[in-house]
């Protein structure tokens, strides 16, 4: 048994996985950008707002992409828990 392919279904360790797998990364990356410069910028200003957005839009496809992890695997895990307090706090605002 190698490491890390024990649980995966097969037809999930091709290259056309790859994009599944990179999306929730690319999502954070933008989420994390975009509250580090949200918390920079003056509250109330137009660059404030829309910095915002786009932070709950990261953050929502976060959200998102973190649970169509669950075809992978196949069960559900404590990341997908995590997803679902995450969204609760983006939607509550």
């Amino acid at each position: 048994m190698r490491w890390g392919t024990a649980r995966v279904k097969p037809e999930f360790r091709t290259a056309d996985a790859t994009a599944d797998r990179w999306r929730p990364c690319g999502d954070g990356v933008v989420a994390l950008a975009c509250g580090l410069l949200v918390l920079l910028r003056a509250k109330g200003t137009r660059s404030h707002r829309v910095i915002g957005y786009l932070y709950v839009a990261a953050m929502l496809a976060l959200n998102v992409t973190a649970f169509l992890i669950y075809r992978l695997y196949g069960r559900f895990g404590p990341f997908h828990v995590a997803a679902l307090v995450s969204l609760a706090m983006v939607i509550a605002g």
